[in-house]
């Protein structure tokens, strides 16, 4: 009779198991070791997405906006400003449970607009935050 030896990390359960566990940049580093590690991690590396300023001041990522893109059925919470790219705005992600909208105005007359259309897109979403200065 030959004995199987399995080393517990060639689960793909027990991989995503310990991966809830890790920080971010272990996490990243956890997408490189081979195709089964990057099929059992890349879900909790991409299950949060923060747009925030500093992320698009500087013009558009061509690399993060298509990785949003690529990976966005894996979002659960998406945290973006209202002047985030419009992109990031109206691109559906069908798991999105969690979004946050951070509304930050620098003038009284400046307008805000959430066009009920994107909100409405996301089928899954059982919580939504709108926080800021709405009366500056």
């Amino acid at each position: 009779m030959t004995s199987l030896r399995i080393n517990p990390l060639d689960i793909p359960e027990i991989r995503s198991m310990v991966g809830q566990y890790l920080g971010r940049s272990n996490l990243a580093r956890c997408l490189r070791v081979c195709k089964s590690w990057h099929a059992s991690f890349v879900p909790l590396v991409w299950s949060t997405f923060l747009v925030v300023s500093d992320l698009y001041s500087r013009g558009h990522d061509p690399l993060l906006l298509e990785a949003f893109i690529r990976y966005r059925h894996y979002l659960k919470y998406i945290v973006l400003r209202i002047d985030a790219p419009e992109v990031y705005r109206l691109t559906p992600c069908p798991n999105l449970l969690r979004l946050r909208v951070d509304v930050y105005r620098s003038k009284e007359s400046e307008s805000i607009d959430i066009v009920p259309v994107e909100i409405a897109q996301y089928e899954q979403l059982r919580y939504l935050q709108i926080i800021g200065n709405p009366n500056v």
